[in-house]
């Protein structure tokens, strides 16, 4: 049994004050408040630290995002994005905003017309015509 060689004032936790002295009981809450080792006859075991909760588990993570696929071409005729016509496709327009040169290359290309750098859509027409390609 751990005694007290003196007396001692300890504090609860309601603010009361308690007076212990040796060859008395000592109160658990008491003994862990008496903290100076020059009152003791013999040191108390140490309390038993209390155990740490588990840590939560981590949230679960968001679910992956779907791979992104390029948006459909558009058929807007100015050549960024659009798709070659095809053979059965009919001729793109020879006016109008839908009448781009590159909609023409690609036709013509599609078609088996070969196309040189320089020329203009007019020339591509052209060319196609001469090719007997549909215009």
């Amino acid at each position: 049994m751990t005694r007290l060689k003196r007396h001692v004032h300890v504090t609860d936790e309601t603010g009361a004050v308690h007076e212990f002295g040796p060859n008395q009981y000592i109160p658990k809450w008491a003994r862990a408040k008496i903290t100076n080792p020059a009152v003791w006859e013999s040191r108390p075991p140490e309390p038993e630290p209390e155990p740490e909760p588990e840590p939560e588990p981590a949230p679960p993570a968001p679910p992956a995002e779907p791979p992104q696929t390029p948006p459909p071409a558009s058929d807007d005729g100015a050549g960024h994005g659009a798709t070659p016509a095809a053979v059965g496709d009919g001729p793109p327009p020879q006016t109008g905003p839908a009448a781009s040169r590159v909609v023409w290359e690609e036709y013509a290309t599609a078609n088996g017309v070969e196309v040189l750098p320089d020329w203009k859509r007019a020339d591509i027409i052209a060319a196609c015509e001469a090719a007997g390609v549909p215009v």
